[in-house]
C-alpha cells in the first residue's frame, strides 16, 4: 500500500499552482461534494472546513459542511449521509463517528455512483476510494515514545480515550499500547472512555486519579479528552506529579502547554485533510490522476521548547488567522 506524506510547505506550493490550473476547468458540470464531519464546532473541524473551502474555491466545486451535534451521534450522521445521497452528491467526504454504523449507507452511496472518501476517522467498509488523515497507529506510538522519554523510572499510566467505536480512537490506543508495553517498568493502571466533551473528560480523569493515586502519567487521544485532562491537572494542582501527553491543539490546550498542565501535544494537520479530500474527490471524479488508497498527513510534537519556533507557527496556531 502506497502511503503519501504531505508537508505543509509542499501543500502550500501545490495550492498556489492549483489557483491557475484548477479554477479554469472547462467542465460544464459543477461537482457537489457533501462533507460530513463528526461535528463542526471544535477547532479541529473548523480547520478541516478551512481546507475544504480553500480547495472548493480553487477547484470550482460546490460543497456543504454539516456534522452532528456531538461526536457520538451516529444517527444524525447517517441522516446527513442519506440527505447527500438523495441530493445526488457527486462525492461524500466523511469523518466517521463509528467505524461500522454507517457502512450500509456508504455502500448504497457507492452503488449509486457517489465517490466516498473518509478523513480523520475511517470505516471498515472497503468500498471507499481513499482515506486521508493521520497515521493513527504511528501517532499512538509517538505518544508512547514521548511519554517514556519524560520518565526514566516506573510509569503508572492512565489512559483517557474518546468514543470506543471510533476508528482513530481504537488505532491511537493500539499504537500507544504496542509501543509503551515494550518497556518492563510500565503499568497501565486504568483506562477510561468518555464522550467528546471536555467537562466530562475532566470528571472522568479526576475520578481515575482519585481511584488510582499511583498514576504518574496520563495520555489523552483527541481535542476534548486532552482539554479534560488538562483541566483536571489544573484543578488538582498536580502538574509536577503527572506527565501528560495529549492530542490536538486549540488556544486553551496551547495555554496548557505554556502552563505545564500538558507536557506534549501531538498536533495533526486538519487543514490538509480538508483540502486534500476535495482535491482527491475531483481527481477521482474526473479520472485525471490515480489516487492512493491511504494518504497520511503529518503530525508535529509540540512542547514548551518548540512552541514558538518560527517554522511551527502555522501548524500550531491556525486558529489565530
Amino acid at each position: 500500500m502506497k502511503i503519501k506524506k504531505i508537508s505543509i510547505l509542499l501543500l502550500s506550493v501545490c495550492m498556489i499552482v492549483c489557483v491557475s490550473s484548477c479554477v479554469n476547468s472547462t467542465s460544464h458540470h459543477q461537482y457537489y461534494i457533501a462533507v460530513i464531519p463528526k461535528q463542526g464546532r471544535s477547532s479541529f473541524f473548523r480547520e478541516v472546513a478551512s481546507g475544504v473551502n480553500t480547495a472548493a474555491t480553487e477547484y470550482n466545486v460546490r460543497t456543504t459542511f454539516e456534522g452532528a451535534q456531538n461526536e457520538e451521534d451516529y444517527d444524525t450522521q447517517n441522516d446527513l449521509i442519506r440527505r447527500a445521497i438523495n441530493a445526488k452528491a457527486d462525492a461524500i467526504v466523511i469523518s466517521a463517528i463509528d467505524e461500522n454504523k454507517s457502512n450500509e449507507l456508504l455502500e448504497q452511496a457507492v452503488k449509486e455512483g457517489i465517490i466516498v472518501i473518509t478523513i480523520d476517522s475511517g470505516v471498515t467498509y472497503e468500498g471507499v476510494s481513499q482515506h486521508i488523515g493521520t497515521d493513527n497507529v504511528e501517532s499512538g506510538r509517538i505518544a508512547a515514545r514521548e511519554l517514556r522519554a519524560m520518565e526514566n523510572g516506573q510509569l503508572n499510566i492512565g489512559i483517557v480515550n474518546f468514543e470506543k467505536h471510533t476508528k482513530n480512537a481504537i488505532e491511537r490506543e493500539r499504537g500507544f499500547l504496542e509501543e509503551i508495553m515494550k518497556h518492563a517498568d510500565v503499568r497501565i493502571i486504568d483506562s477510561v472512555s468518555t464522550v467528546s466533551n471536555a467537562s466530562e473528560a475532566a470528571d472522568a480523569t479526576k475520578q481515575m486519579i482519585a481511584d488510582n493515586p499511583t498514576i504518574n502519567a496520563v495520555v489523552a487521544f483527541n481535542e476534548y479528552t486532552s482539554l479534560g485532562v488538562g483541566y483536571s491537572i489544573r484543578e488538582l494542582n498536580n502538574k509536577n506529579l503527572i506527565h501528560v501527553v495529549a492530542f490536538d491543539n486549540n488556544a486553551e490546550s496551547i495555554g496548557m502547554i505554556e502552563n505545564g498542565e500538558i507536557d506534549r501535544l501531538i498536533v495533526q494537520n486538519p487543514f490538509a485533510m480538508g483540502y486534500l479530500s476535495i482535491e482527491s474527490a475531483v481527481k477521482e471524479l474526473e479520472k485525471r490522476d490515480s489516487i492512493t488508497l491511504e494518504q497520511y498527513t503529518e503530525v508535529l510534537v509540540v512542547n514548551r521548547s518548540n512552541l514558538y519556533e518560527y517554522e511551527n507557527q502555522k501548524f500550531v496556531f491556525p486558529f489565530e488567522d
